[in-house]
């Protein structure tokens, strides 16, 4: 392969970082969020130490470098290890990010500060902390006109509301121009059987608000919206999305889902959608005409929790 050309080189190492579709999402959708792990952006790395004229190939290709994966790894007696992230960051130049923030741990026991009844035992001690994800999340900011799909995945509440309180008032006030998929998930699905979101002192995250009336604007290109588990400002979320064609809302306490008419803003709001999908989630609402009223005749809607 060292005789092959620049051209041709650097085609196969695309090839390489080639991200697959996350399972269960439609090949053909092209907005759909990319299944990046670890392994995958070790790939440039790798590609990078064969040999100079390699190095020389992979150094001067922003794509190689546009897929940036965080997780626990990247953080070593409570520091967190910025040098891979910045150098993504620089590497990629001005090509657009695919961004997987995951802060689960295998490990997590299912323990929550201020969440479910207390019990006399030592609160779980996360690496991935609140702080960590701020962290984080300032390294990624500048960026944000970059932001093409964005997964942010965390086991408690605290780091996600730390997340979406450090993005917010980037994206009120300059929006993301590029960002086509956003996967925001608190993985526990047992936060959606309770009739009061908890932990209840931060439950107004305020995410995707400007504080005004004027939210256009803010996510244009957005195409692929997953919340589970996460709630945001609904009135905003509809002013700010016309061209969603896939929406998953799922896990939701009562008192943070959306009402019947903020669910029939967004809905009306988003005339592509075509797949629609609820579980534990959408309005409360049980009349047998709000099916009717709420959900148009999309191509494709499932869920566990419609009224019907």
């Amino acid at each position: 392969m060292c005789e092959l050309p620049v051209e041709l080189l650097s085609e196969i190492f695309d090839l390489c970082v080639l991200a697959t579709i996350e399972p269960g999402i439609k090949p053909n959708d092209p907005s759909a969020p990319l299944n990046i792990n670890t392994e995958t952006i070790r790939v440039p790395l790798t590609l990078s130490s064969v040999s100079r004229r390699w190095r020389q190939v992979a150094l001067g290709q922003a794509s190689l470098w546009a897929n940036i994966c965080i997780t626990e790894e990247l953080i070593s007696q409570r520091n967190l290890d910025a040098r891979h992230i910045t150098t993504c960051l620089a590497r990629s130049r001005h090509h657009p990010l695919t961004i997987l923030i995951d802060s689960r741990d295998p490990d997590w026991d299912f323990t929550e500060a201020d969440v479910g009844i207390e019990v006399e035992t030592a609160s779980y001690n996360a690496l991935f902390t609140p702080g960590q994800m701020s962290k984080v999340i300032a390294l990624l900011l500048p960026h944000l006109s970059r932001w093409k799909s964005l997964t942010i995945l965390t086991d408690t509440w605290a780091p996600m509301h730390a997340a979406l309180t450090a993005m917010n008032p980037s994206v009120a006030q300059t929006g993301a121009p590029q960002l086509q998929s956003l996967v925001l998930m608190r993985c526990n699905d047992f936060v959606s059987f309770t009739d009061r979101f908890q932990p209840e002192n931060l439950k107004d995250t305020g995410f995707l608000s400007r504080g005004s009336e004027e939210t256009a604007d803010m996510l244009p290109h957005l195409k692929h919206l997953t919340l589970a588990g996460v709630h945001v400002d609904w009135d905003a979320l509809a002013s700010s999305s016309a061209d969603l064609t896939f929406l998953q809302l799922s896990s939701h306490a009562s008192n943070v889902r959306p009402t019947v008419e903020q669910f029939h803003r967004l809905l009306q709001a988003n005339p592509n959608l075509r797949e629609l999908c609820l579980s534990g989630s959408g309005p409360q609402d049980r009349e047998a005409d709000v099916l009717q009223r709420v959900i148009p005749s999309y191509s494709h809607s499932r869920g566990r929790d419609l009224p019907c």
